[in-house]
């Protein structure tokens, strides 16, 4: 038997670590959410107990409850446009066990379809727009070829709870359970096979996503989750880090994905779930059911006490300063990147090359040739990551008869560096009659200013700077030379 336990409690949170996840509460109703699913970045739907559903038009800033047609347990939405969804659910000991709901107009009205069963369903799927899989309590698979006007019940293949079904194409799909089963077919679900099963365990696998035909993940309780590599023959066990039950899991490419599990705790992974961040927990007494996106970036959760929550930043993508501005000289020109993520870098200009690529909090270096022009020129620099809007910045260079001609090489040096309670600036050449060092963060902040007169070494305490990567400008009479600084 599937397990939904949810008890009903309020928190207002807001999570931050990688990323933000706010309370969309208050709501009109307060019954558990099991599922939610949107259809655009804006249009979205939750499911829940009591026949509980509700439907935002604003990307989750507001949500209205929709006239209840059943007071079962609504426990799984999907839609296949716009004005097309199908919900399942149902209760045990209730005439509208195996209860499927369909709407045509966008969720404005919902009409009870037959399905023909008594057994509660967990999941419903279409694989296109008339076929779809409905899944439940004691082996249960229900198929329709004909928009959901008729069910036909599969043979049994397991008399297992069956939580969650997902297909990767018409005739390809999965379908979990208890016991850690798997179920696969090859031919539109007209068979299905075992692939994987654990009568010793009994642990249930309680939602599927796959990223692409031959990736996927299953979770389940205390902790299990499989992930395959080939199409769902073989399934390997990886582990999260928390021995909570996990209830669902979605991802947003290859790589990035996330985990709900009982306790509040949201896990988000960017190895293809090598390896599991925390992002927070609320408190034990919460509990999420559900989570889905509308991209990378926009995410929501469900769950006890019509909970609702959401995130704006599942990656994060920032570039300081907007603009460099530099003389006619060969030299350099740097920009310092937030994020928690991959980066690309592309520049427009050939006479401009940069860093090509870079993950999480780091710089990009600019290297600019010599303008022999006496007009300025502008190179724009393209900084990328999956799922985001590009970010463009630039760099204005001067006419060759313009300003003061930059160091186009190292003249200082910086020790150690990496640094921990100080650094020393040494000048290469000759004394510094008159130096002034700037020390800014990578969000461009001025943090250190320092001015040193007729002095060959430069010393400057940095205890109370934060680990991180710094910029450091050394401004003399003959010019600008900036330098990166790492603080450990």
């Amino acid at each position: 038997m599937k397990k939904i336990g949810f008890s009903i409690y309020f928190s207002i949170i807001s999570l931050i670590a990688f990323s933000q996840w706010a309370w969309q509460n208050p709501l009109p109703q307060g019954n558990s959410l099991r599922s939610c699913y949107f259809i655009d970045a804006n249009t979205g739907f939750a499911v829940g107990d009591h026949g509980t559903i509700i439907k935002t038009s604003d990307g989750g800033a507001s949500w209205n409850l929709l006239p209840a047609v059943t007071s079962v347990s609504l426990i799984s939405v999907r839609f296949t446009d716009a004005n097309t969804g199908y919900i399942a659910g149902g209760e045990y000991y209730t005439y509208l066990s195996g209860i499927i709901l369909k709407t045509t107009d966008g969720g404005a009205n919902w009409t009870i379809l037959k399905s023909g069963i008594n057994e509660p369903l967990f999941s419903v799927f279409f694989s296109d727009p008339d076929t779809g899989y409905a899944v439940g309590d004691y082996g249960t698979i229900l198929k329709t070829v004909d928009g959901g006007i008729t069910w036909t019940d599969i043979p049994d293949t397991t008399t297992s709870s069956l939580n969650s079904v997902y297909f990767t194409g018409v005739n390809t799909g999965f379908v979990v359970g208890g016991n850690e089963t798997i179920l696969r077919t090859i031919n539109g679900g007209s068979n299905w096979t075992v692939v994987h099963y654990n009568g010793f365990d009994y642990r249930d696998l309680t939602s599927i996503y796959f990223t692409d035909p031959m990736t996927g993940y299953t979770v389940g309780d205390g902790d299990l989750i499989l992930k395959t590599i080939d199409g769902g023959t073989n399934w390997s066990t990886i582990m999260s880090g928390t021995n909570y039950y996990v209830g669902s899991v979605w991802f947003t490419d290859i790589n990035t994905g996330y985990l709900t599990a009982s306790g509040g705790i949201i896990l988000k992974t960017i190895d293809g779930g090598g390896t599991w961040t925390e992002l927070s927990s609320i408190n034990a007494k919460s509990s999420f059911s559900s989570l889905c996106f509308t991209n990378s970036n926009n995410g929501y959760i469900v769950g006890s006490g019509g909970s609702i929550f959401k995130t704006t930043s599942g990656i994060q993508l920032n570039v300081a300063p907007s603009e460099r501005i530099i003389d006619s000289t060969a030299g350099t020109a740097y920009f310092m990147v937030t994020s928690n993520t991959n980066w690309k870098v592309a520049s427009d200009a050939l006479w401009c090359n940069t860093t090509p690529s870079g993950s999480l909090n780091d710089s990009i270096i600019a290297s600019c040739s010599k303008n022999n022009s006496h007009s300025p020129r502008v190179a724009h620099i393209t900084i990328s990551a999956t799922g985001l809007d590009p970010i463009v910045v630039s760099v204005t260079q001067s006419g060759s008869a313009m300003g003061v001609a930059n160091i186009s090489e190292e003249t200082f040096k910086i020790y150690p560096n990496p640094a921990g309670d100080k650094i020393t600036i040494t000048n290469n050449k000759s004394f510094c009659q008159d130096c002034i060092v700037s020390i800014y963060n990578n969000t461009a902040e001025l943090v250190k200013h320092h001015q040193f007169l007729d002095k060959d070494h430069m010393e400057i305490d940095v205890s109370n700077l934060m680990r991180g990567i710094y910029l450091v400008k050394i401004q003399t009479k003959a010019g600008i030379e900036v330098q990166k600084l790492v603080i450990q």
